[in-house]
């Protein structure tokens, strides 16, 4: 039993990091499934489980049941870090910047020791357009983790906002030093190069993303006018 919980759960989160959100629910539920009837297990124990399970259902597009798996962790450990933050992200990606602020801030009261918690806390301060608050989360979070994607594009997107373009082009740089096919830095950089006039470097980073990603938010968009801006003039007659 204990071996089979933890294959579930090390898969799971596995996908999870890897953005395979679809494919990390099946372990998850398993696991989330074995925890309880574990005596050796506190609510605190369990919860990044839940947390886990909360982050694959909504990765994946199914929202009322992330919502439904949160209440259920949380009913089992109400001062997790690790749900409240799984809460924090669901709710920033509603909208809801103030009850996102609310479990993302509680979370860091608790325990601020999960770079993760700091990605979000820089994207939830970005849409606040509080920016400076948003580069010291992203700067925080590469500090707890400099072999993390996601607190480099959290950096890049945070320098981005305040206007620092160069800067934010080596942040994603960097997160593609450390995942070379990860989404959002393929995609970030690929505007940063198309807005600097450098099309032909964008077409090869926005490619590598359509074929990682095809089906990212903007992204075949963006290629085509990518292509566009490098292709070479037609020949005047």
């Amino acid at each position: 039993m204990t071996s089979s919980f933890n294959v579930n759960y090390y898969l799971g989160r596995s996908l999870v990091e890897t953005r395979r959100f679809a494919e990390a629910v099946p372990p998850l539920e398993k696991a989330v499934g074995m925890a309880p009837a574990r005596q050796s297990f506190s609510g605190l124990a369990v919860a990044p489980v839940h947390a886990y399970l909360v982050e694959a259902l909504s990765g994946a597009g199914r929202t009322r049941e992330a919502l439904r798996a949160l209440v259920e962790g949380l009913a089992v450990a109400p001062r997790s870090a690790d749900l409240l933050r799984a809460k924090g992200g669901l709710l920033l990606r509603q909208g809801d910047l103030a009850g996102a602020r609310a479990a993302l801030e509680e979370a860091r009261s608790i325990d601020a020791r999960d770079p993760r918690l700091h990605v979000e806390l820089s994207g939830l301060y970005r849409n606040l357009a509080e920016l400076e608050p948003a580069r010291a989360a992203a700067d925080e979070a590469v500090r707890l983790d400099p072999g993390s994607p996601d607190a480099h594009v959290a950096r890049g997107l945070a320098l981005g906002a305040l206007g620092r373009e160069a800067d934010a082009g080596r942040a994603f740089r960097e997160a593609l030093r450390v995942a070379p096919a990860h989404p959002d830095a393929l995609f970030y950089l690929g505007a940063v190069e198309l807005r600097a006039g450098r099309a032909a470097s964008a077409v090869e980073l926005l490619e590598k993303l359509v074929a990682a990603a095809p089906e990212y938010p903007q992204g075949r968009k963006t290629l085509a006018v990518a292509r566009g801006r490098a292709a070479p003039p037609a020949p005047s007659r």
